[in-house]
């Protein structure tokens, strides 16, 4: 579970005293909730842990977050989101989770996603050959 976060530079370190999947998940991908008024942060559905002193939070920023293992070496979980007000709960801002976080990589950086379609010919010795066979397939057969 996570037990507690700190104020490193810019950065908020969350702290866990075990790594486990659960864990894990709910940092990568569970929406996050901030509480100003109670001052407290809240993971996907782990109990809330109380934020940093000097930590300020406003709509818009963008909050950068790292994973610390038990023994205080950090770990290769990061993540960044930017603050959402809520409009109907004064004081809470949220990060979305992973299904609402818009993607890093989009399809104008060249990280779309291609589909191919693959249609089998078969032949069998005493029946004549589909004349519907494309160009290109014979072209490739006869290679």
């Amino acid at each position: 579970m996570i037990t507690r976060l700190s104020l490193v530079g810019s950065c908020v370190h969350v702290h866990v005293d075990e790594i486990s999947l659960k864990t894990t998940k709910a940092f990568t991908h569970g929406g996050l909730v901030f509480d100003q008024n109670a001052r407290l942060a809240m993971f996907g559905k782990l109990p809330p842990v109380a934020l940093p002193e000097g930590l300020t939070l406003s709509d818009g920023d963008t909050l950068e977050l790292q994973l610390v293992a038990p023994d205080g070496t950090l770990r290769k979980q990061a993540r960044a989101g930017i603050l959402k007000l809520s409009p109907k709960e004064p004081g809470i801002l949220r990060i979305a989770g992973m299904a609402k976080t818009p993607r890093k990589f989009s399809t104008e950086d060249g990280w779309g996603i291609a589909i191919y379609k693959y249609r089998a010919y078969f032949s069998h010795p005493g029946v004549p050959a589909d004349p519907e066979i494309p160009e290109w397939l014979k072209a490739s057969i006869a290679r």
